[in-house]
């Protein structure tokens, strides 16, 4: 009898398992959110083959899975159309067919279901970034040499303003259209000048189309400049480097006097602990019982930055004392450093020149370096 009951309890069990297996097979295989948004894909040729697709590179050791559901970021498949989420990427100066997405915004590459892949899931040490911030992703590679503080940054932001540069020029998608009264032309995008390089003898050059015009935009929209504005210019076009809003937040950093007590990339004060990879910090591993809103690494700086001994038992940082769009650039440029070891195939000019030849990453003017170490 107990044999008999025995048999029966092992063919429940064995039973039950297979449904479990038979269950998890079919909402892997048949009821993915990837497969569905894949069947609403279309090309010109009609439907996509419907499969797990991914981007591969082992010289980043990423493995993502990202483009199963952003399937025109995927190698080749850049003419997919349908919802939004199909949409390409917008353009950007590498090719997420060949760099992946993790390696600018975090999340969990090899993941196939959102809340996973986005990290939006208890105790995975890397979510992705928010996408406000999303440029913060630059910092993994890129270190924007030569930023100033964040008084000159705005003054040289203004002057380019000011001179009406952009009549002929654009700028993170502004300017650079013809106008009624003649002025203005289709110039050069300077967005990203500091990297892609400009001609530094470019004034005297304008100077001379603008003697030769007798008519026209070379005319009308361009004049001499003072000594000054032509210093803010030149500052103007060494911090376009396509992320105009990560540089910017560098700027408020290096106004707030955080190296005098942190080190980032070996320069800074021994006061506190060092900020190289801060913004790679593990949430799970930092307390909240202090902070405001969801348990996220950016609610965390935000509040560590208004009320440090409160988030932190231990600390001795003072408050810093700035307006809440100054503490959000902050936490911005701190989620921003996440640098990480390259292979030196894909080592950035900027990370060159200041690892292999000493350039700081900001710039050597007494008012940044006041408010970078003093401030």
């Amino acid at each position: 009898m107990d044999l008999r009951k025995n048999k029966y309890l092992l063919l429940a069990s064995s039973v039950g398992s297979f449904a479990l297996l038979l269950t998890a097979a079919v909402q892997e295989n048949f009821f993915q959110e990837w497969r569905s948004i894949q069947k609403s894909a279309r090309t010109e040729e009609g439907p996509i083959r419907v499969q797990l697709r991914q981007v591969v590179n082992p010289a980043l050791g990423i493995s993502d899975r990202c483009v199963s559901c952003h399937v025109s970021m995927a190698p080749g498949e850049q003419g997919v159309v349908g919802q939004n989420v199909l949409r390409p990427h917008p353009a950007v100066f590498h090719d997420p067919a060949e760099f992946g997405c993790t390696v600018c915004h975090g999340g969990q590459g090899r993941a196939t279901q959102r809340a996973d892949a986005h990290g939006e899931v208890e105790f995975w040490p890397e979510p992705m970034l928010p996408r406000e911030f999303s440029q913060a992703g630059c910092g993994t590679c890129h270190v924007a040499p030569g930023t100033p503080s964040q008084d000159l940054y705005h003054h040289a932001a203004l002057a380019f303003e000011r001179l009406d540069c952009l009549a002929c020029h654009r700028v993170d998608g502004r300017g650079a259209t013809l106008r009624p009264n003649g002025q203005g032309m289709e110039g050069p995008d300077l967005s990203a000048a500091a990297i892609r390089g400009y001609d530094r003898a470019w004034y005297s050059g304008h100077l001379k189309k603008s003697a030769e015009a007798s008519a026209g935009p070379w005319r009308t929209s361009f004049a001499p400049v003072s000594d000054q504005d032509l210093k803010l210019l030149t500052v103007f076009l060494d911090t376009r480097v396509g992320a105009s809003k990560w540089v910017e937040a560098k700027s408020v950093f290096l106004s707030a006097g955080c190296l005098g007590c942190h080190k980032v990339s070996g320069v800074g004060g021994d006061e506190g602990p060092e900020l190289t990879r801060a913004g790679l910090k593990d949430p799970g591993q930092l307390a909240f019982g202090a902070v405001p809103g969801g348990r996220t690494l950016k609610n965390w700086m935000a509040e560590h930055f208004r009320s440090p001994l409160a988030v932190v038992a231990s600390s001795q940082m003072p408050p810093v004392r700035r307006s809440d769009s100054e503490i959000e650039m902050l936490t911005f440029y701190t989620l921003s450093l996440r640098r990480k070891d390259l292979p030196g195939a894909y080592l950035p000019k900027d990370r060159i020149r200041t690892e292999k030849f000493g350039e700081r990453d900001f710039a050597g003017d007494g008012a940044t370096l006041f408010g970078a170490f003093c401030s």
